[in-house]
């Protein structure tokens, strides 16, 4: 599939570890673009079915069924983002991005990001600002008929490429709507959530401290491998767990000290749509809102 812009969903990545469990959530979601979904992604030529309602096998293997390739790999992963195994670049970086502001905001980005690719929204984005393929993989499927370039059997050697899969996505084109939900959001984040920006307007640290706007809730702490996490027990298992909502954790400049940030991943869990779209707990009556904001 040749770049354009993209209508279909794809996987919003987590800073966290999955597996198995992962892997048979995600199955029955929009985010299967293997031959195993359900979703009508159908392909119309080239050299692999992927999509569609089962992908009948062309008898040359070339059925892509690995459903965890469209953002993860093995071996050779993208080094660059915060997010496990990524197998994707980015096409952008943040600078690229018009992000949401208004009077009310009060929080910054990482200072010690600046223009790079590495904040957590990075990973979603790299899919969902339609300026690059979905098939544009650093690791294309590993069976003996993938083409991947260089080394053979499907791997690159770390640089991502357009693997020419074909889908019938002109259908979601013009709106950017994938079965109600939006799948294109583009580079111009100015209508959508803040993302990229510091929890409660700043003021928590790895050390303490308090938040620097009154109108958001205090969240939990935890810390693994040294590593200090900010969440809400939504799923009252008394710790921090998958289905939580949480923070993406950054260093603040040159003080070394962590502090809690708003991303794509706080809000959305990518292997789970029990609540669409993704959400990581349902928002009847603004529960997901009022998770954090305290009004």
């Amino acid at each position: 599939m040749k770049r354009k812009k993209l209508i279909v969903y794809t996987a919003i990545a987590s800073g966290f570890a999955f597996g198995t469990v992962a892997n048979a959530g995600i199955s029955l979601t929009r985010h299967n673009l293997s031959t195993s979904g359900s979703w009508n992604y159908t392909t119309v030529g080239g050299k692999y079915t992927v999509g569609g309602t089962g992908g009948v096998d062309n008898g040359n293997n070339d059925n892509n069924d690995e459903i965890c390739v469209f953002c993860h790999t093995p071996h050779g992963a993208n080094a660059e983002p915060i997010g496990p195994l990524w197998n994707r670049e980015f096409n952008n970086k943040l600078g690229a991005y018009t992000l949401y502001d208004s009077w009310t905001i009060d929080g910054n980005k990482p200072s010690n990001v600046g223009n790079t690719r590495i904040a957590g929204s990075m990973l979603c984005l790299s899919c969902h600002d339609g300026t690059q393929a979905i098939d544009t993989l650093i690791n294309a499927p590993t069976w003996g008929s993938a083409t991947g370039g260089s080394g053979g059997n499907g791997y690159k050697g770390g640089t991502a490429s357009d693997q020419g899969w074909a889908w019938t996505e002109s259908k979601w084109m013009s709106s950017g709507v994938v079965g109600g939900e939006l799948a294109y959001i583009g580079t111009d984040l100015t209508n959508d959530h803040p993302v990229m920006i510091q929890y409660g307007g700043g003021g928590l640290t790895s050390s303490g401290g308090s938040l620097s706007d009154p109108d958001f809730f205090m969240p939990s702490t935890t810390v693994r491998a040294s590593t200090t996490y900010w969440y809400f027990d939504t799923d009252s298992s008394g710790g921090m767990s998958g289905h939580d909502v949480k923070m993406y954790t950054y260093a603040n400049g040159g003080s070394g000290l962590l502090q809690p940030y708003v991303e794509c991943y706080t809000c959305h869990d990518p292997h789970d749509a029990m609540h669409r779209p993704f959400l990581r707990i349902s928002n009847s009556d603004s529960s997901l809102c009022l998770t954090c904001h305290n009004k």
